[in-house]
């Protein structure tokens, strides 16, 4: 492993308040690898020297594992090891899909017309944040 990546990963790990540990050791590994700190197709090191170095259990360091293989970054060979994955998933908006395309799936054409459009009046609870008073908004009905 690179000498920048070991000492990356081995500085301490601490949860931010309200969020568990294994999400900040999950964040160290994921900026490691999104910084090409940990290459693709590279071995990681193991759970016991993950959590020796972050000073965290074993257990954390599992379960942020099991969590960066959920999402693709790594792949676990059996009996060999945790590898970083060759491509790297995408993050952000652009995985989004629109509708007709995620219900049609592949060789079905889906298509999706607005039937009904509706302004509602603002509720007690948006309006403050908007600067609409309900009673403003009250009797929009339908501008159709």
């Amino acid at each position: 492993m690179h000498e920048d990546a070991v000492r990356f990963l081995s500085q301490p790990v601490q949860a931010q308040p309200g969020s568990p540990l294994r999400v900040a050791v999950y964040s160290r590994i994921a900026e490691a690898i999104r910084n090409d700190l940990l290459k693709p197709g590279s071995m990681i090191p193991t759970e016991t020297e993950l959590g020796a170095d972050m000073k965290v259990s074993r257990t954390v360091v599992r379960e942020a594992l099991m969590l960066l293989e959920e999402d693709g970054l790594i792949r676990a060979r059996r009996g060999v090891g945790r590898f970083v994955s060759d491509t790297l998933p995408r993050i952000g908006i652009e995985r989004i899909r629109p509708f007709e395309e995620v219900l049609g799936g592949p060789g079905r054409h889906l298509e999706i017309k607005r039937v009904l459009r509706e302004r509602q009046p603002a509720s007690e609870f948006v309006a403050p944040a908007s600067a609409w008073s309900p009673a403003a908004t009250a009797g929009c009905g339908n501008p159709s």
